[in-house]
């Protein structure tokens, strides 16, 4: 289970790299008569987006088991095994066709909480994610460095736009709880160079700021953003949902600067 969501990229799960109070959670832990207890997964809506370290440690099962050689020896033959399932199991045309299944019934969704471009790049990140993991899982494996984001073969020619001079944007989403949350902006770094992200999600048509946020990295690799939601969008979001644009930049130390833009729907609290 914890290998696969390593290699998934189960961010929200027991074994993934989230900081807070409340985590690791999405699994359950079930016991049999004799009261040997299995752990099952759940909540996995948010996988196969975001390439996560195989040997980060959260959950404290997971912490002890990497600590411990025998069981790291278990967990290392897991994740090989995974890689050689998942490897054969031809993702990348499941994720066109599940694109393509979905693609009319989106055209008569009169909500329009994503438009065409969003869903086309979407699925474009989740099909660099597919042809990135193989090399980054065996690099690992072999105790080795893997380059962020770098495909084990060169991706289609429709996805490779989404990789930059900079980074690859992953994924933004937002969790309220009460009243209160912060909105999450991950990033795929893809340079060594000192580099400062903002992220500036706004309101659409300017109405509010929602948050702002800054971070510097120093290399390549997974970013992470926190910006806590101000007061005003936490009032409305008491009454109805929201629809908001995140905007993040990078700059990079040679001047170099990307924008990337990203809508995402806050629902109400």
């Amino acid at each position: 289970m914890w290998a696969v969501e390593k290699y998934i990229g189960h961010w929200d799960g027991y074994a993934g790299v989230e900081e807070g109070p409340h985590l690791p959670h999405n699994y359950y832990l079930c016991s049999d008569p004799s009261g040997r207890f299995q752990m099952l997964p759940w909540g996995t809506d948010q996988t196969w987006e975001a390439p996560i370290p195989f040997d980060e440690s959260d959950g404290l099962m997971f912490e002890l088991c990497l600590e411990d050689e025998p069981c790291l020896a278990i967990f290392r033959k897991a994740v090989a095994s995974a890689l050689a399932q998942f490897e054969g199991g031809g993702l990348t045309q499941l994720a066109i066709q599940t694109a393509a299944l979905l693609e009319p019934w989106q055209a008569i969704d009169p909500r329009k909480p994503y438009n065409e471009m969003t869903i086309d790049e979407a699925v474009a990140e989740t099909e660099l994610f597919i042809a990135s993991r193989p090399a980054e899982a065996a690099a690992w494996l072999e105790g080795r460095p893997s380059a962020p984001g770098a495909p084990a073969s060169e991706p289609p020619a429709s996805i490779a736009s989404v990789s930059t001079g900079l980074a690859r944007r992953i994924s933004s989403a937002a969790r309220v709880t009460g009243g209160n949350g912060a909105l999450r902006t991950r990033l795929r770094l893809l340079r060594s160079a000192r580099i400062s992200p903002e992220a500036t999600p706004k309101i659409r048509k300017g109405e509010v700021d929602a948050c702002s946020e800054q971070a510097q990295a120093s290399e390549p690799g997974a970013l992470t953003l926190h910006c806590v939601l101000s007061d005003a969008v936490r009032e409305r979001l008491r009454a109805r949902w929201l629809r908001i644009t995140v905007v993040t930049r990078l700059r990079a130390d040679d001047g170099a600067t990307e924008v990337f833009t990203r809508r995402i729907t806050l629902p109400r609290s």
